[in-house]
């Protein structure tokens, strides 16, 4: 049962990464892309864990909570990663106020796939 998680948890990641990047013409850094991907699985993963059985089920599996929790942060992180901060920053100090922002959401990143991650170890380990 694991294994069929984890391979819904993959399959919504790759289906939003694919839809918001080529789908809507979004486009990111490769590194933005390949983080978008891993924070939508880990998140699609984690909701499916976490939160009651809904819908109907595949293989054991009940999928719509994977596919809500990983839309959900698919336009959240979609309006974040591929967008250039550069819109809003005057010309002066837009290298600066680039390496920030970087920085900023580089933390929040790594920030965010460490909390998902212990969510998913813990909604295993609570079963």
């Amino acid at each position: 049962m694991i294994l069929w998680q984890i391979l819904f948890a993959v399959g919504i990641g790759f289906l939003f990464t694919a839809i918001f990047t080529l789908g809507f013409r979004r486009r990111g850094t490769k590194s933005g892309i390949i983080l978008f991907l891993i924070v939508i699985i880990l998140a699609s993963w984690a909701g499916g864990l976490w939160i009651n059985p809904t819908g109907p089920s595949i293989v054991g599996v009940y999928w719509v909570p994977f596919v809500i929790v990983g839309f959900i942060f698919a336009i959240i992180l979609a309006g974040t990663l591929f967008t250039s901060p550069q819109r809003e920053i005057d010309v002066i100090h837009a290298e600066q106020a680039e390496s920030s922002i970087e920085d900023a959401a580089n933390i929040f990143l790594w920030l965010l796939i460490g909390i998902l991650l212990v969510m998913v170890i813990l909604g295993y380990s609570l079963r």
